[in-house]
């Protein structure tokens, strides 16, 4: 549901629902607060009087009515400056005790909540609401008379919350009193002043108030919008020391990259603290996202030194000081507080919860760094960086920031500290730029991004698959497959894989893609008939079991299986020659050892022997072991034999193919491709196609990604006709494609893997993954998806034409190294860029021709 209501109207103040008696009464507190004593304690002083809302709140409720317990609604508003997507947000309740929490309503995709606009979520049972206002969405199970209220999003990460007992979960600060007897009143937010439905301050005692009689507002109700934020310094602003002589040395936010990185977007925010006086202990210390959620400090920090918050570790090339999952900042705004022990406003960034002051995303990323130390934090108080790169992100491209170092403005070179009254540091050295990360002597970083090993580094490649028994087809057509799980292209030039007792000794050439596979061959490429070796070698693997290790051009071990020297843990030989897969636990290789093996089952697979066999393997494909969780085993102790080479007829192929599979996905968009106005991770999607001849219910249907990432999306209700094509989008899935390497998976009502596909690190931005041609079944074990499509969700797959270049088109045949430097310029330059990007006129070009890569390009 999209509730889109720009109406042209005048916004009544909904203080008016006070009536001429509340009036007075909040003239009489008028005059008491003019009368108050001026003597206020300190942290009253700091401590904003009403904190704008910066997010969606309830605005107003009722549990009771006149029709009895189920005469119930919720109001919800936006009292931010921008429309929220709420798509999958949840209305929940927690009863008046019990730690159970319940769903009431789950928002559809679309819903959008305007700026300024109400909802209302109404009990429609028997006995249910009798308001007159209409309902935007029903729920029929009641709340309880002293249970809570919760808006939270799709995780359940809680947004907004009221209580009316101290016994149920949901509530802020001091609760409410529950609503008894069948009264037509209500709870309302309270008007505290001019601005009422537009603040929040977290305390349910204070936020709302009795009104009598109701008066809710639905999606159609007058807007009220609510001012937006200023910039001027206020209390709050000033930081004022309140608490012990420790907090007056304060540790300041440093950095904020709320854009993320190129490599993940927003998906890889970080963070940075700094500390401009002695060493300090971290514990108590915490970061609120207003109406996001908090983020707990740890540890220590010396004096002069950084403390850096990421979501991933890899999401910077610098050590993170703090790895955890913090609430995503709005890149169009958000407030970033840093509070000491005892809930003390110590600091903060873009406080007025406006724009960001500096910063940027696309398309250079850039951090929002604080020019000063001491600097009040004020909009004035941030700069974007300007510096000397030297940190990467997760797929190599450098970071406009100095995560863990100084800012490029030299604001927070570290000073020599003289405690006094009135914090007078003493004068600031001009600052060099000087990373405090190098790279392991193990990763020696080429013109081309290739890693080269001098001395490797434990499992940075791994052993990932062993085909030791062979195929169906011939027992002597043994494969391994090598996995790489780093972000950066490694050449295994002068790497060797060797069992160690020297009867096998590959020595390796060639590159193996970040996230990517290296698939040997024994004697021949047709051991797996349909997907090219990368390397063919001599020698075999005794049925019986041997170590394997996986050895840097210097010695140094890298990786092994099967380590112990026994028997195989895993793998079989006759009659089902399945391979020996290595497992993983969220996400990460387990290292080596009997338990992270496990037996290929059929049920995934990939690949054909040379009798056209399907492989009981996943070579150059995710692991099946990637998807089960087994229980260990005891080693097997039966020795085994080679088996005989046997020549074998092909047998047709009689499985029948899936009608509905995946068709195209796209891992990192770069444009509003869900129309929802907002260019982000929403913007991912996953197609399914019907490749067969009758209609099919969709239902119960799941799309996933790699296990133990995304939470599975059910299919509802969906029809899906011969031929036909829907796309589901990461707003209404949740399922957040890796711009790393993934898997997309699409299950069957009763659990099986329907299709699925795996792809590595995706190195160009707004390129979807697609089968081209698409609309036709393709035999099973080969496969016709193609990286560099043009994303088209919903309708036929077609080839990029072009590249992005930034945030510019560039033409494909910009690639060719043999393309006539003149064409290169009016073409593939920034000029020639121009004439591709724009509608026009374009600038004059001479009329040129060219051949490039056995294609001839006309230009006039």
């Amino acid at each position: 549901m999209t509730v889109s209501a720009h109406l042209p109207v005048p916004q009544p103040d909904r203080f008016r629902r006070f009536g001429f008696a509340a009036g007075l009464i909040l003239l009489a507190l008028l005059a008491a607060f003019v009368l108050l004593p001026a003597s206020v304690d300190a942290k009253s002083q700091n401590a904003p009087a009403h904190l704008l809302g910066t997010s969606v709140v309830i605005s107003e409720f009722r549990t009771n009515g006149p029709n009895g317990g189920n005469d119930e609604f919720i109001e919800i508003f936006n009292p931010t400056q921008s429309d929220i997507n709420i798509s999958g947000w949840k209305i929940r309740r927690s009863p008046a005790t019990g730690s159970t929490l319940y769903d009431q309503v789950v928002f559809p995709n679309p819903t959008i909540i305007q700026k300024g606009q109400y909802l209302l979520i109404v009990n429609n049972a028997t006995g249910g609401y009798s308001g007159s206002v209409p309902g935007d969405f029903f729920y029929n199970t009641g709340f309880a008379d002293g249970g809570g209220i919760a808006i939270t999003l799709p995780d359940n990460t809680v947004i907004d919350q009221v209580g009316m007992s101290n016994t149920t979960v949901y509530g802020e600060g001091t609760r409410l009193s529950a609503l008894t007897g069948n009264q037509n009143r209500s709870y309302l937010r309270n008007p505290n002043g001019t601005d009422g439905v537009c603040h929040d301050n977290n305390n349910n005692q204070t936020d709302f108030v009795l009104l009598n009689p109701s008066d809710p507002q639905n999606s159609t109700s007058p807007f009220t919008p609510c001012a937006a934020p200023t910039a001027t310094p206020t209390p709050t602003d000033t930081l004022t020391p309140t608490a012990t002589p420790e907090w007056q040395l304060r540790v300041i936010i440093n950095e904020v990259a709320w854009a993320g990185t190129r490599a993940d977007d927003t998906l890889a925010q970080w963070i940075e603290l700094y500390n401009p006086g002695p060493d300090i202990n971290l514990t108590g210390l915490y970061l609120r996202i207003p109406g996001k959620g908090d983020i707990p400090l740890s540890g220590s920090l010396v004096s002069g030194g950084y403390y850096l918050i990421e979501r991933n570790e890899t999401d910077t090339s610098v050590p993170a000081s703090l790895v955890i999952a913090f609430p995503f900042l709005n890149p169009a705004g958000d407030s970033l507080l840093l509070y000491a022990p005892g809930d003390i406003l110590i600091d903060s960034a873009n406080a007025d919860g406006g724009a960001w002051p500096a910063g940027s995303r696309f398309y250079d990323y850039r951090s929002m760094e604080r020019r000063q130390p001491y600097a009040l934090a004020s909009d004035s108080t941030w700069a974007s960086f300007d510096g000397v790169t030297f940190a990467s992100d997760r797929a190599g491209n450098p970071i406009n920031g100095s995560p863990g170092s100084a800012n490029s403005f030299g604001a927070t070179s570290t000073p020599t500290f003289t405690p006094s009254p009135t914090m007078t540091p003493s004068p600031t050295p001009t600052p060099t730029v000087t990373p405090t990360l190098t790279l392991t002597p193990t990763l020696t970083l080429t013109p081309t991004r290739t890693l080269t090993a001098t001395a490797g580094a434990s499992m940075a490649i791994v052993i990932n698959e062993v085909a030791w028994a062979g195929t169906l087809a011939n027992a002597n057509h043994e494969w391994i497959e090598l996995y790489n799980p780093g972000i950066l292209d490694v050449n295994l030039t002068g790497w060797r894989i060797v069992t160690t007792d020297n009867s096998l000794n590959i020595t390796l050439s060639g590159t193996i893609p970040a996230g990517g596979y290296f698939l040997l061959e024994r004697s021949t490429d047709t051991a797996v008939s349909d997907i090219p070796a990368d390397q063919i070698y001599t020698g075999g693997l005794a049925n019986e079991g041997r170590a394997l290790q996986l050895l840097s051009p210097s010695n140094q071990v890298i990786d092994t299986a099967n380590g112990n020297g026994g028997a195989w843990p895993a793998g079989s030989a006759s009659p089902s020659y399945c391979s020996m897969e290595r497992r993983a636990s969220a996400g990460v290789t387990l290292p080596d050892s009997d338990f992270a093996w496990i037996t290929n089952t059929g049920v995934l697979k990939n690949g054909k022997d040379a009798s056209n066999n399907d492989i009981c393997g996943t070579p150059k494909n995710i692991n099946w072991a990637f998807y089960v969780t087994p229980t260990p085993t005891p080693l097997r102790t039966a020795t085994r034999t080679p088996a005989p080479i046997r020549s074998s007829t092909p047998t047709p192929n009689r499985a029948t193919p899936e009608p509905i599979v995946i068709n195209e996905f796209l891992p990192h968009a770069r444009a509003d491709y869900n129309g929802d106005g907002v260019i982000d991770s929403g913007d991912e999607f996953i197609e399914i196609i019907n490749l067969g001849g009758v209609a099919v219910n969709l239902s119960n249907y799941r799309l996933d990604d790699r296990q133990g990432d995304s939470n599975p999306f059910s299919i509802g209700n969906v029809i899906l006709q011969p031929g036909t094509r829907i796309a589901f989008f990461t707003s209404e899935t949740g399922i957040l494609l890796s711009n790393g390497g993934d898997s997309v998976r699409l299950f069957k009502p009763n659990g099986q893997i329907a299709d699925a596909f795996t792809y590595g690190l995706v190195k160009e931005q707004d390129r979807a993954w697609c089968r081209f041609p698409d609309g036709r079944f393709i035999p099973a074990g080969r496969s016709n998806w193609t990286f560099g499509c043009k994303p088209s969700p919903g309708t036929a797959n077609e080839l990029a034409s072009t590249e992005k270049i930034g945030m510019e088109e560039r033409p494909l045949f910009c690639r060719s190294p043999r393309l006539p430097w003149s064409i290169f310029l009016s073409e593939c330059d920034r000029l020639g860029l121009w004439n591709w990007n724009n509608t026009e006129p374009p600038i004059p070009l001479l009329p040129a021709w060219l051949e490039a890569d056995g294609i001839l390009f006309f230009f006039e």
